[in-house]
């Protein structure tokens, strides 16, 4: 039986915003690839290239606005 903690339980359409906090999510799906320019919970910032379909595990605090080129994200939530 799969651990279920493993699947998302809700998950929200993602804008970059270089100010919003997204809260802990447990991912990122990226629908058109690109850069993601984000924070984790420490707010150390990186940059991501990511492809489409592809999906970003981590507990991302911010997606930043400025630098991020992939578009139609979903933050995937606990």
């Amino acid at each position: 039986m799969a651990d279920s903690t493993l699947f998302p339980k809700r998950w929200a359409a993602l804008t970059p915003n270089d100010t919003t906090v997204i809260g802990a999510c447990m991912g990122i799906y990226v629908g058109v690839g690109g850069d993601i320019v984000a924070s984790g919970q420490d707010d150390i910032t990186a940059t991501f290239k990511a492809q489409a379909g592809q999906y970003l595990s981590g507990r991302f605090n911010r997606v930043l606005a400025t630098g991020t080129t992939a578009t139609n994200l979903i933050a995937l939530y606990f």
